[in-house]
């Protein structure tokens, strides 16, 4: 069972399960991959299940004929640790840094390409 939560503990795929349910509190491994958007097969994601409870990262109960899966970790940790690793990846780990280029951001999204304007001021 994992004791700490570390910046590389998921795969791309065990983010995306994990994202499923912390959004939906709990759910089966069908519902997960209908979340998904149905680019896995069902055993791939239930394996993924398997493996994010074997790292101690999900537990089940099962339900009837099915298992319900839950996150251990709580969202709260898993967001702290995701950012702490966008600080130390691109903050050199200053959340002050952070907190500075927040302030001066008028928006963390690039700015959107200006359209081009006719003479008589309306856009093409």
């Amino acid at each position: 069972m994992a004791s700490v939560l570390t910046p590389d503990t998921f795969t791309k795929r065990e983010r995306h399960i994990m994202d499923v349910l912390y959004r939906r509190g709990r759910a089966t491994a069908r519902e997960v991959m209908s979340e998904m958007g149905g680019k896995q097969a069902y055993s791939t994601v239930r394996t993924q299940l398997r493996v994010l409870e074997h790292k101690g990262y999900v537990r089940h109960e099962p339900v009837g004929r099915v298992y319900v899966y839950t996150p251990v970790v709580p969202a709260n940790t898993a967001q702290r640790v995701a950012l702490q690793r966008v600080i130390d990846t691109f903050f050199s780990g200053s959340a002050a840094d952070v907190v500075a280029l927040l302030r001066s951001s008028q928006s963390l999204r690039p700015p959107r390409p200006r359209r081009a304007r006719r003479s008589d001021g309306v856009a093409r």
